[in-house]
């Protein structure tokens, strides 16, 4: 392996430990964001945590709530249409 690739590799394996069966691709993007944000401060004691960080985590449960429900909403509609579409 060349040492250009290395920082590359190590990433590679965070992301293998971190891949679970149920895991969203946004879900796994965001827990990269947040892993090299507490690398650029290095480590969690170092990051600072400021109102608009406080804002965003108290809301954070109902933003997910509302993205399942229009998750659900979308998966009735398309199974809708495909049942309109195999009625015809």
């Amino acid at each position: 392996m060349f040492h250009g690739n290395a920082a590359v590799e190590r990433n590679l394996s965070v992301n293998k430990n971190w891949l679970v069966e149920n895991l969203e691709e946004d879900s796994l993007i965001a827990q990269r964001c947040v892993h090299s944000a507490i690398n650029h401060y290095g480590g969690i004691e170092s990051v600072p945590v400021t109102a608009g960080m406080i804002k965003a985590f108290r809301s954070a449960s109902g933003k997910r709530n509302d993205a399942l429900q229009q998750k659900r909403l979308k998966k009735s509609t398309n199974e809708h249409a495909q049942k309109l579409a195999a009625a015809e």
